[in-house]
């Protein structure tokens, strides 16, 4: 989910998911879970993290074992993912 990195904006966006959370039964696992903040200063970022409860992620991040960047992957960096599919 993406908003403005403004405190008033990601409450607003907590608050629609924690809706989201109530009416599905589905729950963040905050362990698993990262707040990926860009472009704003260091005190804001620090505001932002404390209000939502997230740790700060940071750039590449991976999901399956993959990053997830912009540009083309290499077989290497597939290696993660297919190894789980074929475990």
């Amino acid at each position: 989910m993406y908003c403005r990195a403004d405190l008033i904006y990601v409450k607003l966006l907590n608050e629609a998911f924690l809706r989201f959370s109530k009416a599905s039964g589905l729950h963040a696992n905050l362990e698993n879970s990262s707040l990926y903040i860009a472009g704003v200063a260091d005190h804001t970022k620090e505001e932002l993290l404390k209000e939502l409860g997230y740790v700060a992620g940071v750039q590449p991040f991976r999901y399956l074992g993959v990053p997830l960047v912009s540009k083309k992957l290499s077989v290497n960096q597939f290696l993660p993912l297919i190894e789980k599919i074929a475990a």
